[in-house]
């Protein structure tokens, strides 16, 4: 049974510097309009990262994501990880970004 909305064929990956530069705005805007996401940050509502797919998988991966928590990190926004890789959440720069976020 089919929901309805639009369907992609393709998964598109977070770009950190365009995410970094929306967090901004949002934060910075005062009292713009935003839509339901900008209103979820703006709320401080828990960011699920890694529920779809896993933020530090391979190092690539990894780095977009350490940057993403550093832009949320700056704003407070509180965030839970999922992920099965321990190997790259060790890493001392990542362990210092979730002891704040």
């Amino acid at each position: 049974m089919s929901r309805g909305g639009s369907r992609t064929s393709r998964a598109s990956v977070a770009d950190p510097d365009l995410f970094a530069g929306k967090l901004d705005s949002l934060f910075g805007g005062g009292g713009k309009k935003t839509d339901i996401n900008g209103e979820i940050l703006l709320r401080k509502v828990p960011l699920h990262f890694g529920g779809v797919s896993d933020p530090f998988s391979n190092r690539s991966v990894a780095k977009r994501s350490t940057q993403i928590l550093t832009a949320l990190k700056k704003h407070d926004c509180p965030v839970i990880i999922s992920t099965k890789n321990t190997v790259e959440l060790l890493r001392e720069e990542v362990v210092s970004l979730l002891n704040r976020v």
